[in-house]
């Protein structure tokens, strides 16, 4: 099925190169958050308690829930393939600094200033080539890329994860592991500079060149904010997006925590070693990569058959049932399960909203768009590790938050059938 799909798009050379771009940009990127993630939220110098957790998460993205919406106005003025090229160099002069940083000291508190930076860059970048992708390809193809590209890219993405882990399992405990998925991702980020350095000037957009002074981005951010809202279905979308998020960032923090502190007992999970939480969790989000992949057959095909308003409704009330059956029980053959559902409903939400911003969004608004849908995103997992701390229990397993999240979803589904017009 996806050869059928990528045999629809990949003669156009423009949509070749930029799958290219961000085919070395995420492999980077799995890379690179797999050497974070083991530094930060697996080191056994670090405390694995919920709060500690939550910090780490809002160090990393508050400050870009603030600073990305006024990037949109950029995205809408600069060249999108010059961003690409030199937000890769930023990208990958930061990762080797980073790795410089930690061979000198290990326990540098640095690393959460770098990780800040670069997850910041990082979503400017996702937001470019969302921007950018309608002007590789015919309108009626952009349901089909939608289905592909953000696919093709967590599949990337959980490639170079793989490889960061599979350096976790097989090297010497140290940070020079670490630094050797630091190293290699940022090789991946030069490569994907050089990709978008091949593409002609503005072939990317925006067609228009625009001229804006200071005060007048937060003018035109202001007027974007008002333009997704007056035009009602991305502005639908956009708030439904946030509130998935909000509740699988939930479910993401309380995994986390419960891969430190319980899922490494030898009665629930065979992975009862050193590296065992770093393990468990691995192995859970590789299931959930494998939902991710399976949303790009069944995705084009939902929107075919019942429009994409009514497939997000669809993939909240499976992640609704996910929520439920957690409700019952942690223990791993379940997790997996669960997290599958959930990989699924993720990304066909996403590849729905992606699409519904882009076809119902006119270019010169499109980069305001998916600057908000960044802040929207860093927003709602900002707010679900505040929501962490609050909710969950030292263990972070709770059956209570499990339904609540059920429920939440639920009720997102009936307020957004309720405001859009079926199907579409």
């Amino acid at each position: 099925m996806m050869d059928v799909h990528l045999n629809r798009i990949l003669p156009y050379p423009l949509f070749r190169q930029l799958l290219t771009v961000r085919l070395f940009s995420q492999i980077g990127d799995g890379l690179f958050q797999a050497g974070l993630a083991s530094v930060i939220l697996f080191s056994p110098y670090r405390a694995g308690n919920v709060a500690d957790v939550a910090l780490a998460f809002a160090v990393m993205l508050l400050p870009f829930t603030v600073v990305v919406p006024f990037v949109g106005p950029l995205l809408d003025r600069w060249d999108r393939r010059r961003i690409l090229v030199w937000g890769n160099c930023l990208r990958a002069g930061g990762v080797l600094g980073l790795a410089g940083l930690l061979a000198i000291d290990p326990g540098t508190s640095a690393i959460f200033v770098g990780a800040l930076l670069l997850l910041g860059v990082n979503r400017f970048i996702l937001a470019a080539l969302s921007a950018g992708l309608p002007h590789t390809l015919p309108q009626r193809l952009l349901v089909v890329a939608n289905s592909i590209v953000p696919t093709v890219g967590s599949i990337a993405a959980s490639c170079g994860a793989a490889i960061g882990f599979g350096l976790t399992a097989t090297l010497d405990v140290g940070v020079w592991r670490d630094i050797t998925a630091l190293l290699l991702a940022g090789l991946l980020f030069i490569a994907a500079s050089a990709t978008a350095g091949a593409m002609q000037e503005r072939s990317l957009g925006p067609r228009e060149i625009r001229h804006w002074s200071a005060h007048q981005i937060f003018t035109q951010l202001a007027d974007g904010v008002r333009y997704v809202i007056a035009q009602r279905t991305p502005g639908y979308a956009l708030a439904l997006m946030a509130l998935h998020r909000l509740l699988y960032g939930l479910s993401l923090m309380m995994l986390l925590v419960m891969s430190r502190n319980i899922l490494v007992d030898s009665s629930v999970s065979d992975f009862a070693t050193t590296d065992s939480g770093f393990t468990v969790f691995a192995a859970i989000l590789a299931v959930s990569f494998i939902g991710h992949a399976c949303a790009i057959v069944a995705t084009p095909f939902a929107h075919r058959l019942i429009g994409a308003h009514l497939w997000i409704l669809v993939c909240l009330a499976l992640s609704a049932g996910g929520q439920l059956a957690w409700s019952f029980s942690y223990r791993l053959p379940l997790l997996f399960v669960v997290f599958g559902i959930f990989g699924l409903s993720v990304q066909g939400v996403k590849i729905s909203v992606d699409t519904i911003i882009q076809r119902d969004t006119a270019d010169r608004y499109r980069g305001r768009a998916f600057s908000l849908y960044d802040m929207l995103f860093n927003a709602a997992l900002v707010g679900s590790s505040v929501l962490a701390t609050i909710v969950l229990p030292i263990s972070g397993w709770s059956p209570t938050v499990n339904i609540g999240c059920a429920l939440a979803y639920s009720a997102g589904a009936l307020i957004y059938h309720s405001v859009v017009r079926l199907p579409h």
